[in-house]
């Protein structure tokens, strides 16, 4: 069986989708002067609205916000002169689905269905022929520049959320990455952002915070009834870049904008717990007490059981998984982080004043608390 056919057929729920893609494509002198005044051509007719940012160390970018009747915000087109007096010319079209097609329907706090999508580019290609650049660009021209993957969890109320979210903000950084930070004026230094928990590198970021906070960030550019739906609401982003897109594409055979788009949520299947497990490892969240009563019930062997409370208590002390992984050599760590899945328990333990006891693994919720399109998404509770 293919790896595609493996994936389906573990599918049986789709737990992802994507809120979000970016498509591109590289133009001649010839199509990007035509497409463009094609574009500019659409403003009189009241199909876009233009502007032009600032000439940027050899970067010039027109944008054309398109008509709402569209739904999707933007087309810009981008020249780009390097120092070898060799000119790039591209074309970047941003779409968000259920932006697009749920505009009373709280579209910033759920992520595309499958029909979502099908139908944005039914959309997409219909204004291509509107504005006459059918012939000059089209789904099979262009190529996924960035496509970020998503799904929801919902744990009910922001008190949990909360509770969770300090958890999962003490998280290791994958495959070389690096914490994203913001600067604390208060500090007068960075720190990591203080509701989400993102880490990035050149190909790819990944990132989890609560959802409503977010919405509150930028309160006046979200209705208030949306940012009270995204209560309880923790979000899990996978943003994928060109060419990393394909290759992880490539592993279940796919290769078209539709195909690619169309089975974000395999690609996302194949990718998240990757990165999840990389972060977190696959255990639940438990109190150190506890951990410690399952390591010394264990099967290990004395020293095994030592280094683990050893690595318990350093997780305790530094908050931060990543600082763990450089005091262990890397061998050392990863051995120790599959003996920690083994048991079923994470080394990133719960506060002992918390009076949760456990939380479950980001995979637990994701496939029992899921929350894609609706609330009401939200599966049963295993017991």
């Amino acid at each position: 069986m293919n790896t595609f056919n493996r994936i389906a057929v573990n599918a049986t729920a789709s737990y992802y989708s994507f809120h979000t893609a970016t498509l591109a494509a590289i133009l001649t002198e010839r199509e990007f002067n035509f497409i463009k005044d094609q574009l500019c051509k659409a403003v009189g007719n009241a199909l876009t609205k233009y502007y032009r940012e600032p000439y940027w160390h050899g970067k010039t970018s027109y944008n054309f916000l398109v008509n709402a009747k569209y739904g999707f915000p933007l087309i810009k087109m981008i020249k780009i002169s390097g120092m070898n007096q060799r000119t790039t010319r591209k074309i970047l079209i941003t779409i968000n689905p259920r932006a697009m097609l749920h505009k009373d329907d709280y579209p910033y706090v759920y992520i595309s269905s499958k029909e979502d999508i099908r139908r944005s580019l039914e959309i997409l290609t219909k204004f291509f022929v509107d504005v006459g650049i059918n012939d000059w660009i089209s789904l099979n021209i262009l190529r996924v520049d960035r496509i970020d993957l998503s799904t929801n969890i919902n744990l009910n109320d922001n008190a949990t959320v909360e509770q969770y979210m300090k958890l999962l903000r003490q998280g290791n950084y994958p495959y070389s990455s690096r914490r994203v930070c913001i600067y604390s004026k208060s500090q007068r230094r960075k720190i990591p952002t203080p509701n989400s928990f993102t880490v990035k590198s050149l190909r790819w970021e990944f990132s989890v915070y609560n959802k409503q906070y977010q919405l509150k960030d930028n309160e006046k550019k979200y209705p208030k009834k949306e940012i009270e739906e995204a209560e309880g609401i923790i979000r899990f982003e996978l943003r994928l870049k060109y060419p990393m897109i394909y290759s992880r594409a490539k592993r279940i055979n796919l290769s078209t904008v539709n195909d690619i788009l169309l089975h974000a949520d395999l690609i996302a299947e194949d990718n998240f717990p990757r990165y999840l497990n990389k972060c977190y490892g696959t255990g639940a969240f438990v109190k150190k007490t506890e951990a410690q009563k399952i390591i010394e019930s264990s099967q290990y062997k004395a020293p095994t059981k030592e280094i683990m409370c050893a690595m318990l208590n350093c997780c305790m002390q530094k908050r931060n998984l990543h600082i763990v992984s450089e005091i262990f050599s890397k061998k050392t760590y990863e051995t120790l982080l599959k003996r920690f899945n083994t048991l079923g328990i994470s080394p990133i333990t719960i506060d002992s004043k918390n009076p949760l006891q456990r939380f479950e693994a980001p995979l637990y919720y994701i496939k029992n608390y899921n929350t894609t399109t609706s609330k009401h998404n939200k599966a049963v509770k295993n017991t």
